[in-house]
């Protein structure tokens, strides 16, 4: 349960790292 807990945060982290950029080419215009 606890590693399962860890793999859902790195990809969760992941998936922000890919997003952040999109939201601030969003923002911008």
């Amino acid at each position: 349960m606890v590693e399962r807990m860890e793999n859902l945060v790195a990809g969760l982290q992941v998936h922000l790292i890919c997003l952040t950029p999109l939201i601030q080419e969003r923002d911008q215009k």
